[in-house]
């Protein structure tokens, strides 16, 4: 499945990524940028997928920064910490895994039951 990166000023596709094998279940944006606690940190995009693969990308250079492979099943949620260094994200393994992103390694773990 691909990623579409587009500027909006100029209307143009800027990167077009080839990021997972199955459906893209979601993305979300690192939080960095003008108005921002990280202003100069790298803008990351997350992708997470059915294909139980988290991605995260340098959206300037738009190339696959890291590949976190833990989950056992689709990943429907992503979600940075707010300075950018974490990222948690959620399985329908009833997983939920915190990953140190700078060193491409899970840092903690939960795992859900239904009761």
């Amino acid at each position: 499945m691909t990623l579409k990166i587009w500027s909006m000023s100029k209307e143009t596709l800027v990167h077009n990524l080839q990021a997972h094998n199955k459906e893209i279940y979601t993305i979300k944006w690192s939080p960095t940028g003008p108005g921002t606690t990280n202003p100069n940190a790298t803008l990351l995009l997350a992708s997470a997928s059915f294909d139980s693969i988290v991605r995260l990308w340098d959206v300037e250079r738009g190339v696959s920064q890291n590949i976190l492979v833990k989950h056992s099943e689709p990943v429907y949620s992503v979600a940075f910490s707010p300075d950018s260094r974490l990222l948690a994200t959620g399985s329908f393994d009833k997983t939920i895994y915190i990953w140190d992103i700078a060193v491409n390694n899970f840092k903690s773990y939960l795992i859900f039951m239904m009761l």
